[in-house]
């Protein structure tokens, strides 16, 4: 049980690492990721990022995240 919650936790974690990536490249305008030289920086671009995004945005998100959760249970934890 450790093992799947683990593995799960981790599949979530990476795709919330896509999403704030691919965020921050929109939110830049191109393919290159922004440098921040702050924390505040980095929060305030994050936040006008997700603040313009639409419900359909996040509810494909949310989506998503609950497939692939569900492929690694099916899959019992194993990476596939």
């Amino acid at each position: 049980m450790w093992k799947l919650m683990t593995r799960r936790g981790l599949v979530a974690l990476e795709k919330l690492i896509e999403t704030l990536s691919s965020t921050l490249k929109q939110a830049k305008g191109g393919s290159k990721v922004k440098k921040f030289t702050t924390i505040e920086e980095m929060r305030e671009s994050l936040t006008e990022s997700f603040a313009s995004k639409d419900r359909d945005w996040y509810r494909s998100g949310i989506h998503q995240l609950e497939e692939q959760l569900q492929k690694v249970i099916e899959s019992d934890g194993e990476y596939f």
